[in-house]
């Protein structure tokens, strides 16, 4: 007799993720960007990647600042650069105003070795010169590592009291050091400033696509005798098996078909029975991969037992 099966007999998967040492956190102000990530055969995705953002401490980036140029005079409540991380958007850190040698660099240590990914600029809450306008973003892991560039661009000029967000791909760092290039000033390198700078690791949440696969995919039904069993064949998908996926059957005991924790299906009566819903179950903790809510719709598999 033929075994032919399609997705489905009711099974689910449990899949842990460890896919960064920085832990997930669910902060009120956490963010995310999606990014796909490469597919796979049939042209289907196989995993989606969500970055997700928490803010660091400020207080070493505070207490490590240094800058090319600073307003030591401290006027308009506008001055050394330890301004930029002190949590008020009040005060800032502003470039000498009578020597205007840029490009200017503000750099920092962040208290430890993380991988981040967005750096988050803002503009003094009162009037201020020296708006980022052309930057780079370098970082460096470890005092005898080498800067490597993370971001280099035009950020969008900001109202007062406004952020910009840099996203840039995510990247163990200790230190970081920005170098302000343009200005939106008149001339464009005259100034730089900021009001407050925070500096965010990121953490990836990782979602399988359809990760288990019924074998053989041919056929969509099966004709079985009362009491006979057959063992449902799978496997994993690629992604699946690099997160070292598990498989779990869930039990089910019915007046046609029984399905025992090693998937094995017995026929039990006379009749027809759609064994459908290939579900995944969600572990409540965190960098958990998790399948998308599409791999919860219905794949049947019709069983018919004479």
């Amino acid at each position: 007799m033929k075994k032919k099966g399609k997705k489905g007999l009711a099974l689910a998967m449990t899949l842990a993720v460890t896919v960064t040492s920085v832990p997930m956190a669910f902060a009120a102000d956490e963010e995310s960007q999606l990014m796909t990530l490469p597919e796979w055969s049939g042209e289907k995705k196989a995993k989606e990647t969500v970055w997700k953002y928490e803010k660091l401490d400020q207080a070493p980036m505070k207490e490590s600042v240094k800058a090319s140029s600073e307003n030591t005079e401290h006027l308009w409540n506008e001055g050394p650069a330890n301004l930029a991380f002190d949590g008020d958007i009040n005060t800032g850190w502003h470039t000498d105003y009578e020597t205007h040698e840029s490009p200017y660099t503000i750099e920092w240590n962040l208290g430890g070795t993380y991988k981040i990914g967005k750096l988050e600029y803002e503009r003094k809450h009162t009037g201020s010169a020296g708006i980022w306008k052309e930057i780079k973003i370098e970082v460096k892991n470890g005092e005898n590592s080498e800067w490597q560039t993370a971001y280099a661009g035009t950020i969008e000029n900001t109202a007062d009291g406004a952020h910009t967000d840099i996203i840039f791909d995510p990247v163990d760092a200790s230190d970081v050091k920005v170098t302000v290039l343009k200005s939106y000033d008149n001339p464009e390198n005259k100034y730089a400033s900021a009001g407050e700078i925070n500096v965010y690791k990121a953490t990836k949440d990782v979602t399988l696509i359809d990760p288990i696969k019924i074998l053989p995919e041919e056929g969509k039904s099966t004709t079985m005798k009362e009491g006979e069993t057959q063992k449902v064949r799978y496997e994993l998908t690629p992604e699946a098996v690099e997160a070292g996926g598990t498989v779990e059957w869930r039990v089910r005991e019915g007046s046609i078909l029984n399905v025992d924790e090693n998937g094995v299906v017995t026929a039990v009566g006379a009749g027809t029975e759609n064994l459908k819903r290939l579900e995944y179950r969600k572990r409540r903790n965190r960098n958990i991969s998790r399948c998308q809510h599409s791999c919860n719709r219905r794949h049947d598999l019709v069983c018919t037992v004479e």
